[in-house]
């Protein structure tokens, strides 16, 4: 690169590229259709089956990339679990509110 702008450049072709390339797995991983994410694959045409109704996991460590999947409802009910690891930020809201 012979300036900061292209740099800049360079580096979001670099991550549009790493992303790609996870969202690539995660459609590998996923051994069924699914209509609700609009998926589908002409090898695995079953849509929605049971034992894939989970969330797929991706990241990559050491340039290597791990999968794994949870269930649908690992994280228990939202609302709550949300309230209760975003309390400061619920109550920077309410007083923005308030003023």
């Amino acid at each position: 690169c012979e300036n900061p702008h292209e740099l800049m450049r360079a580096h979001e072709v670099f991550d549009i590229l790493d992303v790609a390339k996870l969202i690539l797995h995660a459609c590998i991983a996923r051994k069924s259709s699914s209509a609700p994410l609009f998926f589908q694959r002409s090898d695995y045409p079953q849509m929605d089956p049971e034992e894939d109704k989970r969330i797929i996991t991706i990241r990559q460590e050491n340039g290597k990339i791990i999968e794994g999947s949870v269930p649908l409802g690992y994280f228990g009910n939202l609302k709550e679990e949300y309230e209760k690891r975003n309390q400061e930020y619920i109550e920077e809201v309410a007083r923005r509110e308030e003023n």
